[in-house]
């Protein structure tokens, strides 16, 4: 297979058409609705012998610590599921991935993709895989 064929063969989402890597919070089960967020910090002030600091700050802080834990998060380990851009079959290790709509400040849907390392450097650099025919 050479380079043009391997780009060919790559699965499009026609409503969906930029790829960026890695999840959304939201994919890896973090979600920071303000109501949620309000009613937590309330309790924390309620049971706290400190004094609070304003909501805003303590917004800023918890959201700080749920990036800190995402933090390689979207290194998905190996897999035995095949890679959702370019199909391969091969059992390896896979990387998040998702497939974002033309203006996502508009459409906030997405799709979570599982991505093989070459498809992982194609998206970041648009490097193709050593194993290819380069004719």
């Amino acid at each position: 297979m050479n380079t043009q064929e391997w780009i060919n063969n790559l699965r499009t989402f026609p409503d969906f058409p930029n790829i960026s890597l890695g999840w959304p919070a939201a994919e890896h089960g973090v979600e920071w609705d303000d109501e949620k967020a309000y009613a937590a910090y309330l309790e924390e002030c309620a049971f706290s012998d400190e004094e609070a600091a304003p909501f805003e700050v303590w917004m800023n802080g918890d959201r700080q610590a749920d990036l800190e834990e995402l933090e390689g998060a979207d290194d998905l380990g190996f897999r035995h599921s095949s890679c959702d851009l370019c199909g391969s079959f091969l059992e390896g290790d896979r990387y998040a991935a998702t497939a974002l709509p033309e203006n996502p400040a508009e459409n906030p849907d997405y799709i979570p993709l599982e991505v093989c390392g070459d498809c992982l450097y194609f998206i970041a650099n648009g490097d193709v895989p050593d194993w290819l025919d380069n004719e």
